[in-house]
């Protein structure tokens, strides 16, 4: 979990990628940022609910997703636009 400009924010390599979406799941409020990420896909720590990782669409419900936010990774710095 990473705080930034008053956001609290789950951050994950996927591949080579980094990413970062809100770590608050919408279902129960479940810290994604302590959920597993599997194959770009975080899993919610509480109930499982599946988010992919880049867009922050919940796989089990179209109408639900987290937001995401743009990642810039420079040299060993990761850079989070808000």
């Amino acid at each position: 979990m990473l705080e930034v400009g008053g956001e609290c924010l789950a951050v994950f390599r996927s591949g080579s990628e980094v990413v970062a979406l809100d770590n608050e799941c919408p279902h129960r409020g479940g810290a994604l940022s302590m959920g597993d990420l599997q194959g770009g896909v975080v899993h919610c720590p509480l109930h499982g609910w599946p988010f992919e990782a880049r867009t922050g669409r919940c796989l089990e419900s179209e109408e639900v997703r987290v937001r995401t936010f743009p990642v810039e990774v420079r040299g060993r710095e990761v850079w989070v636009e808000i």
